[in-house]
């Protein structure tokens, strides 16, 4: 009898310990980019661990980074069952609970932004603002919550709205210009107050946002090729706009 409960005690640990090695594996991995390597182990291992210590910050975490990279494969319906699995794991913590009920609500709002479903991503976002300032954050995440959620309401066509959350998040940005996220925060936060603006025929204020905004991403774009993306998304904005403008006006 005791040879039997010692048999199972070890198999218990063993079991354990490979859960706990095949869960570090593969958030490692999930931050490394190695996919492919992460997603066994995280399949394998979240479940197993939900079951042991639903209170593991790892299990939000590692559905969190399962709906990611099912977005990324754009297997939409799996990314959603794992990102609604995420926010159900986190509303069981009990530590720092709202600051990854934060990051799952903004990340599944913006999911739903990508897939058109912008009745669904409001409530998710307005809710993300909401712990984003109860956690008393740095001001340039509580910005891109601000901004996620402006448009969500340019979507709805909501454009006072998203506008008043625009100038609400740029003058949050302005309080962490040392961040190493200012200047693409400011840029895209500029980008999306432009075009909103634009949509109101002031011209001079929108041609004014956009050239604060490609300022602002040429800065944070240097020395990163990958980034320049963005300058050139917004340079476009700026020239349909002067283009739109001068057609109006015939000159």
């Amino acid at each position: 009898m005791k040879v039997l409960v010692q048999i199972i005690l070890l198999l218990t640990l063993v079991c354990c310990k490979s859960t706990e090695e095949d869960m570090n594996y593969g958030l490692s991995h999930y931050k490394m980019g190695l996919y492919n390597h992460a997603i066994p182990s995280l399949l394998s291992a979240t479940p197993e661990l939900e079951k042991t210590d639903p209170y593991d910050s790892r299990v939000t975490q590692a559905y969190l980074a399962l709906g990611t990279m099912a977005q990324a494969d754009k297997i939409y319906d799996k990314s959603e069952q794992f990102y609604l699995k995420a926010l159900s794991s986190a509303e069981t913590l009990k530590a720092n609970k709202a600051l990854h009920l934060r990051n799952i609500k903004n990340t599944l709002g913006n999911f739903y932004i990508s897939r058109k479903s912008f009745e669904k991503a409001l409530p998710l976002l307005k809710s993300a603002v909401a712990l984003s300032q109860d956690m008393n954050s740095d001001s340039i995440f509580k910005a891109i919550d601000l901004d996620n959620l402006a448009l969500v309401y340019t979507e709805l066509g909501k454009l006072k709205e998203s506008i008043e959350l625009s100038v609400q998040a740029l003058d949050l940005i302005e309080n962490s210009k040392e961040h190493k996220l200012y200047d693409r925060t400011k840029g895209i936060v500029l980008y999306n107050h432009g075009k909103n603006i634009e949509k109101f025929d002031l011209f001079e204020k929108a041609l004014d946002s956009y050239e604060q905004s490609i300022k602002s991403l040429k800065i944070h774009a240097t020395n990163k090729s990958h980034e320049n993306w963005r300058v050139e998304l917004v340079e476009k904005a700026k020239s349909d706009l002067i283009a739109n403008h001068n057609a109006k006006n015939k000159i």
